[in-house]
């Protein structure tokens, strides 16, 4: 009786397909695990924001009667104690990114303010913050899976504000405004941004508007 066997050629010849399909689909479904482990940390980070804000007006009341006066003491009295801080002083400096992947300096430079080590701080999940004030709204920057890659604004970076005017909420940054202008401008200003032109760029206001989506028209 003949035996059916494959020959040695067929099974190199197999294999180097298998290697060669799989080189090209490796990348995609890495991809796209990142992403949607990304877009779990957005909503994560939103989430235990609006928390912490919650807590706070048990504690002292509706937001609008908050004291704006100073962000150091802002933070330290309606935010961090509901965070889980567990460091208050510099973490490990990295480079971050934007969306293009062109350099934009490092974590610890300071974007529209020159900030010290106490405003920044790591929860106890990991999750890296810092902040600052300018004349309109306080901003809050979070990279959601703190020192890890990407360190890019628009993935893993997000920022959000608080408008001192307005209804005081802590919301994604520039989400109202990409809410009522035209997106596609936004979609460039998150994608191309640099520090000179305001750390995050609504990103996080358009990602949001995005149904929390790296899909099109998000640029990623």
């Amino acid at each position: 009786m003949k035996n059916n066997a494959f020959t040695l050629a067929e099974v190199l010849i197999t294999l180097g397909v298998i290697g060669v399909v799989a080189a090209m689909t490796l990348p995609i479904v890495v991809g796209n695990y990142q992403k949607k482990e990304l877009v779990t940390l957005y909503k994560k980070i939103y989430s235990v924001l609006k928390n912490a804000e919650m807590r706070a007006t048990v504690d002292y009341g509706d937001s609008k009667y908050w004291d704006y006066s100073a962000p150091k003491t802002f933070m330290r009295v309606y935010y961090i104690p509901y965070l889980n801080v567990i460091e208050t002083t510099k973490m490990k400096d990295y480079n971050v990114k934007n969306l293009n992947g062109d350099n934009i300096g490092s974590w610890y430079k300071p974007e529209n303010a020159q900030l010290s080590s106490d405003q920044y701080f790591i929860s106890a999940d990991g999750m890296n913050f810092k902040y600052w004030q300018n004349n309109q709204y306080l901003v809050l920057s979070v990279d959601v899976n703190g020192a890890k890659n990407p360190n890019t604004f628009g993935k893993d970076i997000w920022d959000f504000e608080l408008l001192w005017d307005g209804n005081k909420k802590l919301v994604p940054k520039g989400n109202n405004i990409v809410y009522n202008n035209d997106v596609n401008r936004y979609v460039n200003l998150c994608k191309n941004f640099t520090t000179r032109d305001g750390s995050g760029c609504y990103c996080s206001g358009l990602f949001m508007w995005n149904d929390y989506s790296f899909d099109s028209p998000y640029p990623w």
